[in-house]
């Protein structure tokens, strides 16, 4: 009836609170260095500022966006902040709010082609174009034997390959009866917890996880995982699967992937390569080389976070450009032209992040100690003046 009360959005009433929203934040990205990145919040404020019941009827739409203000804000820490240098960067931007706000609108399911074949096809074909960016081999291609999904964390892509590396190993057996406790992961001591999680949710257990000890720059030894390998075959243990990492959380130390994937391949183990901080370092052709291409043909599965380049480079810079182990691992050249190249554009971001670090109100920190390891300040991090302490991350 036409004078009955609705509780629906009309489309014209959604048109007008949605150019409110976006101008709220329109307006936020230009007054967000006015906040103090960190929140001032005590614990248990926020809850504190709101009723004890839920609300019996709804607010208007500018009561709501004023408790956001009033609320919400002082409770917030500003990652999008330009002084916010924790973690790793502000992942948002105007392109990708406006993104969000298209994808939710026609909010599709695309667990199957036949659900939306239109969110199945457009991530299939991007991610072939990821690969030609980085200079994958073909195999990667959805028109080969790969092709790549989005998985909604780093720590789930990790988990997927986990789990493809055991049913390879058992035949797919282990999908039916389980595991028998016999399977042995291996991964640097320095890797991100996911992997530790992901062994326990695969049902690999976590003292099947083997935690590879490292080098001075914090990378994974590889004389040791093939002494370890040796070790638990000996023992009637079967190994199945190491995790190489492109970018540690700690400090972007880089594991020696050629040597890993060399003892991989003597030894029939699945590869996956955890790059989510410093992968999409191969968009720059100067970080590639024919022997990089040529170790990836033994990978089985890498992972990358696509947002997490920018201030990636600019933590591992040292004043004099890359540091030694990362051009070494990303394959560059030793070539002086060529590397001094890459070497040029980089010193420039160090110094921009240097005049940056200097004010920062956020801090790089060092999840070192979600295993009760010693936190180590690398040296890349110290050239920067930021400091390294103990916080977990999720990702």
């Amino acid at each position: 009836m036409p004078g009955d009360k609705t509780f629906h959005m009309t489309p014209e009433e959604f048109r007008r609170h949605g150019h409110a929203v976006v101008d709220w934040i329109a307006d936020y990205y230009g007054r967000i260095e006015s906040y103090p990145v960190l929140s001032r919040a005590q614990p248990g404020e926020i809850r504190a500022s709101l009723p004890a019941d839920p609300p019996a009827e709804g607010e208007s739409f500018p009561a709501i966006l004023a408790d956001i203000e009033k609320l919400i804000l002082p409770g917030i820490t500003h990652w999008q902040s330009p002084n916010f240098y924790a973690y790793f960067p502000s992942n948002a931007s105007g392109p990708a709010i406006l993104g969000d706000l298209l994808s939710s609108g026609l909010g599709v399911q695309g667990m199957l082609w036949a659900t939306n074949p239109a969110c199945t096809e457009l991530e299939t074909h991007v991610l072939d174009w990821l690969v030609h960016m980085l200079g994958l081999p073909q195999k990667f291609l959805s028109t080969s034997s790969g092709g790549g999904v989005i998985q909604d964390t780093a720590s789930s892509a990790s988990l997927c390959a986990l789990l493809a590396a055991r049913e390879r190993a058992t035949d797919f057996a282990s999908n039916r009866r389980g595991c028998d406790g016999k399977l042995v992961a291996y991964t640097s001591s320095q890797a991100h917890s996911s992997l530790e999680k992901g062994a326990q949710i695969a049902g690999i257990g976590r003292d099947n996880l083997r935690l590879v000890e490292v080098d001075e720059t914090f990378a994974m030894r590889p004389e040791a995982l093939a002494r370890q390998i040796e070790q638990d075959r000996r023992a009637g243990l079967v190994p199945f699967f190491v995790c190489g990492t492109v970018g540690t959380t700690s400090s972007n130390a880089i594991d020696p992937v050629r040597e890993i994937a060399r003892i991989c391949g003597e030894h029939k183990l699945w590869l996956h390569v955890d790059a989510a901080m410093s992968g999409t370092a191969a968009l720059c052709p100067e970080f590639r080389c024919r022997r990089r291409v040529r170790r990836q043909l033994l990978l089985q599965s890498p992972q990358m976070d696509v947002h997490q380049l920018r201030l990636r480079l600019l933590l591992r810079c040292r004043p004099q450009g890359p540091h030694p182990d990362f051009e070494r691992a990303a394959g560059i050249p030793a070539q002086p032209g060529h590397r001094n190249r890459g070497r040029h554009r980089l010193s420039r971001l160090a110094d921009s992040a240097r005049a940056a670090l200097s004010g920062a109100q956020a801090v790089v920190r060092d999840p070192a100690l979600w295993r009760g390891r010693p936190a180590a300040p690398h040296p890349a991090a110290c050239g920067l003046g930021a400091e390294v302490r103990g916080l977990g991350k999720k990702r």
